[in-house]
């Protein structure tokens, strides 16, 4: 069977046989190392967009993402909460899975700048302790003071370039968004690396029982 697992789409329809599994497109500067990609807020308008032209926003939604992904969905989140046309897609949203979400930055901005000697804003907005995703973090518990999350971190090494250069992509003062509101927030570490991390092998695995035991207390809510 050469069938690749995609587990959102082929295991949570399991647990959950009433749920609608969407998955959204994106470029992600951090697998295009010469940062080609648009930067974070127009991405975040472009996903948004899409999102409407599914209706999603009509029933509770849980964003489960990886990475940039997770960057991206508190900038949608936040463009929804100042534009009436999309104000639904947070008003439905009743939890998010980050799973290494760089919240602080990355290393690897900073690498791949060194690499390529070029500077762009996709890049620039994933410098550690950038100023963008240091406001959005921090904004984030202001208009979503009310949304759980749930989320992972890496323990393993990624390698990456020509060379192999290993290091950890996504630092744990980064992956653990550290939200202080009265919603609630786990952070839990996967022997993992930074792709691996939102990849379960099994659904007994740790981190794929996490999340359905998170969308249960979300969907109850």
């Amino acid at each position: 069977d050469n069938h690749q697992v995609i587990w959102p789409k082929d295991w949570l329809p399991q647990d959950f046989p009433n749920i609608r599994v969407i998955s959204l497109e994106y470029d992600t500067p951090l697998s295009k190392w010469k940062g080609e990609s648009l930067p974070l807020h127009d991405q975040a308008l472009i996903a948004l967009k899409k999102l409407k032209l599914a209706n999603v926003g009509d029933r509770p939604i849980v964003f489960i993402t990886h990475s940039f992904g997770g960057l991206l969905v508190k900038q949608l989140l936040q463009f929804s909460s100042s534009d009436k046309r999309f104000r639904k897609v947070l008003n439905e949203t009743a939890g998010i899975v980050f799973f290494s979400t760089p919240h602080r930055g990355a290393d690897i901005a900073s690498y791949a700048d060194k690499v390529f000697f070029r500077k762009t804003s996709a890049l620039e907005t994933l410098y550690p302790n950038s100023l963008q995703l240091m406001k959005l973090n921090r904004d984030f518990e202001l208009f979503a003071p009310d949304i759980p999350t749930l989320s992972f971190g890496e323990n393993d090494n990624t390698c990456v370039g020509s060379k192999y250069t290993c290091f950890q992509l996504v630092s744990d003062s980064s992956s653990n968004p550290n939200f202080r509101t009265n919603a609630e927030h786990s952070f839990f570490k996967l022997n993992a690396n930074h792709w691996e991390t939102c990849k379960p092998p099994s659904r007994d695995d740790f981190a794929y029982r996490m999340v359905i035991e998170f969308l249960k207390n979300c969907f109850v809510q």
